[in-house]
């Protein structure tokens, strides 16, 4: 969480008219004895997912990955969640780079919906909602439209089956789910 708090603010202070992206470390040997992980790598790939997109939803224009050891053989399950964050942020890289971030969606408060923070842009008249689970938890989330929209989610097959003003979605742990209308 800290990735907007501190670093994103710093850079954006000391340079605010520029294009900002971020890098991320992928793995971490060592690391995963101290948080009883099985294979000693931090962070998961679930957390690097979220933390794609998390940057992505604080106003970050592009995102990058780094690691010294990751490659298929070692790291399968961190190698295929690199090249699927790449997929996805490349299919998503009109709205990044040239959209306009807009508020026609709203997430409605609940205990849990806290944890999930999330991004509208619109480019040529074409909604993107990015959204990102940053817990653990599963997390159920409504969300409320300024008017009646049909909205896919990229890359999970999932389409409204009619225009609504308002829908429910499950978020599983350091889940992403990409609307699009």
């Amino acid at each position: 969480m800290m990735i907007n708090g501190y670093t994103i603010a710093t850079c954006r202070a000391l340079v605010p008219d520029k294009p900002l992206w971020f890098l991320s470390q992928a793995v971490d040997l060592g690391y995963g004895a101290r948080f009883k992980l099985p294979r000693p790598t931090r962070p998961t790939p679930a957390e690097v997912h979220a933390m794609a997109f998390y940057s992505l939803v604080c106003s970050i224009n592009g995102y990058a990955l780094y690691a010294n050891y990751i490659n298929a053989r070692d790291f399968p399950e961190h190698w295929s969640t690199a090249l699927d964050i790449a997929n996805r942020v490349r299919q998503i890289a009109g709205p990044l780079n040239s959209g306009r971030d807009v508020r026609t969606a709203r997430l409605i408060r609940s205990p849990l919906a806290g944890a999930v923070f999330f991004r509208e842009l619109v480019l040529d008249g074409q909604h993107t909602l990015i959204a990102v689970n940053m817990s653990a938890a599963t997390v159920p989330a409504s969300w409320e439209f300024r008017q009646p929209v049909r909205a896919a989610v990229l890359f999970e097959d999932r389409l409204m089956n009619e225009a609504r003003k308002s829908v429910r979605d499950v978020f599983k742990p350091w889940a992403v789910h990409i609307y699009q209308w």
